[in-house]
């Protein structure tokens, strides 16, 4: 079972749902890590530091449903069959939708770099909004849960 990393200030009290996000990084779920990426990113970027304050790992349940973001083609995927329509126009991945399906998501290894600024460059292409956001705002390879069912809590570091 592979071990994630979440960083935070504080512990929540209650998990928060995936919401609506007009950018293609989910809104709510729970964020970790394979290792300290984040908070590698955090440091060198001087950012939010005051959120590296508690650090906790878990688990996902066996049987838990990721869909992995490994090659253009997953994010592609994505792109294509959870689509967020706003009066009528593509505006981003649907990650409600998506998590009826999958009990997480995730970005592995250097796709979240290769992805940044985007996957389309024809402005005729319908999708362009989605595909030209690519994975801009993940940062750094992660993991969003979006069905808190699914998750063991292990330690807290």
């Amino acid at each position: 079972m592979i071990r994630y990393k979440t960083y935070m200030r504080e512990i929540p009290k209650k998990f928060k749902k995936v919401k609506v996000s007009f950018c293609n990084k989910p809104n709510g779920g729970l964020w970790g890590c394979r290792g300290d990426e984040w908070k590698e990113w955090c440091e060198r970027e001087e950012f939010a530091l005051e959120n590296l304050k508690i650090c906790f790992t878990w688990r996902l349940k066996r049987g838990s449903k990721v869909y992995k973001i490994k090659t253009k083609k997953d994010f592609d995927y994505l792109v294509n069959n959870y689509v967020l329509y706003l009066d009528g126009m593509p505006m981003s991945i649907d990650f409600v939708k998506l998590s009826k399906e999958y009990d997480a998501v995730e970005a592995v290894g250097d796709i979240v770099y290769k992805l940044r600024y985007g996957t389309c460059r024809d402005i005729n292409d319908k999708l362009f909004l989605i595909k030209s956001m690519g994975l801009y705002s993940w940062d750094v390879p992660s993991i969003c849960v979006m069905n808190p069912d699914k998750v063991v809590y292990e330690r807290k570091m």
